[in-house]
């Protein structure tokens, strides 16, 4: 009689590990989907990061020749249409989820423009040409802000300022100076789109009574990653 309650006792125990065995795998086959599920973005209009802006635009320059005696008078106006690409880096600082504000750094801005020389005479009403400028701008840093609607919306306002080089088929030499950019963008996800100013005063290497002014006004598309 205790062989067969003995033998009864092992099947029931060899039924029920085989039960709890393939039980336990099918609950691991449910949890493995769980695992692998994919995790939520944490990107933010918020965040710090790498930007490229293209700037289709327009730019104006204008010469000032300082008289050798009691006046001064103007002698040339340029106006431009062209394209500029900017590349640069951002870093906020905070942890408001609606505004932060940090530094920004222009790594490099390039411009191409071309547009008719207008050239004035003492007692002559000039003639026009075609001309190209290239515009560079290295390594400009300056400050940055951002309100945000939500993670993937807001208004970005930025200004930097740096050294400014600027030259033209048209000129002798290249103009030096420092660039003021101030601009503002309005942030969708990751692109960008708004309006970029700069301005600023040059002075022209081996002219010294030649003053210089080289302005723009540009639209932003843009990313930042």
């Amino acid at each position: 009689m205790k062989k067969y309650f003995i033998v009864v006792m092992l099947l029931v125990g060899s039924l029920a590990a085989h039960s709890q065995l393939t039980g336990g795998g099918k609950e691991a086959n449910k949890a493995e989907p769980s695992a692998a599920a994919p995790q939520k973005s944490t990107y933010s209009v918020l965040n710090s990061g790498f930007f490229v802006d293209l700037l289709p635009g327009f730019g104006f320059e204008h010469f000032s020749y300082r008289g050798y005696d009691y006046y001064n008078y103007d002698r040339v106006d340029l106006n431009m249409g062209g394209l500029a690409v900017r590349i640069g880096s951002k870093w906020l600082f905070g942890s408001s989820k609606r505004f932060r504000a940090g530094f920004q750094m222009t790594w490099v801005r390039f411009g191409l423009y071309s547009g008719r020389y207008k050239n004035y005479y003492d007692y002559d009403y000039g003639y026009e040409e075609r001309f190209v400028v290239v515009q560079l701008a290295p390594v400009n840093l300056g400050f940055t802000s951002i309100l945000a609607f939500n993670d993937n919306m807001g208004i970005e306002f930025n200004y930097v300022i740096g050294f400014n080089v600027v030259a033209g088929s048209y000129m002798e030499t290249v103009a030096l100076g420092f660039l003021h950019n101030p601009n503002v963008k309005f942030r969708l996800n990751r692109f960008s789109f708004g309006i970029d100013l700069t301005y600023g005063s040059f002075g022209l290497i081996d002219y010294e009574d030649i003053k210089f002014n080289h302005n723009s006004f540009s639209f932003i598309v843009g990313a930042k990653f």
